[in-house]
């Protein structure tokens, strides 16, 4: 049994609320009601399992320490900074596929080209299945980046971050198309 429900309580309640949940959203996302929500937060229920209280910490995005003891989760200059390194890596993990993008299109044309010199209907069908390939890749990549944007976005703005993953993107993909249509180029777009 894990002691002290009362001061677990209103650490997942102040957790909860800090991101934005309400105790059904909770609830949901570690497989409980929202009445088992609100028991726990007042400290009329506690959490006997470790498993559960572990389920709790991961969906407030918290180490299970901060949910037990007094210990503060982190502060905004360290978030801040976690969030910046995440962005960096997310910048790289895209120019890297757009790399392997770059190759594999490369790769596609050389195999189209022997394809029809040769007379091989089967590298053919592997060289037009290749661009299928990669549809279906970014189009993962996309159903799992898509929604994890959308927080980030959510994060910077509560952290008042300048150089953001939402500011990028808008610069990369928005700014991109919306200067081919209008023949505007190097404007800043604000958001």
């Amino acid at each position: 049994m894990v002691p002290d429900a009362s001061l677990i309580g209103k650490n997942i309640a102040h957790h909860r609320r800090r991101i934005g949940f309400s105790q059904a959203e909770l609830g949901r996302r570690v497989g409980r009601s929202e009445s088992w929500v609100s028991q726990v937060e007042r400290g009329v229920r506690s959490i006997e399992q470790i498993s559960v209280l572990n389920t709790v910490a991961n969906a407030l995005a918290v180490p299970v320490s901060v949910l037990v003891g007094n210990e503060v989760g982190p502060d905004g200059d360290s978030l801040r900074l976690e969030l910046q390194e995440a962005l960096a890596t997310f910048r790289n993990w895209v120019a890297q596929l757009v790399q392997a993008f770059g190759v594999m299109a490369t790769g596609d044309a050389l195999l189209v080209t022997y394809g029809f010199s040769q007379r091989l209907a089967a590298i053919l069908f592997l060289a037009s299945a290749l661009p299928l390939a990669a549809l279906l890749i970014y189009l993962q990549i996309m159903s799992v980046a898509g929604p994890l944007i959308g927080l980030a976005a959510r994060i910077e703005r509560r952290l008042s971050l300048e150089d953001s993953l939402a500011a990028t993107y808008a610069r990369a993909h928005l700014l991109s198309r919306s200067s081919k249509i209008a023949g505007v180029n190097g404007r800043k777009l604000c958001y």
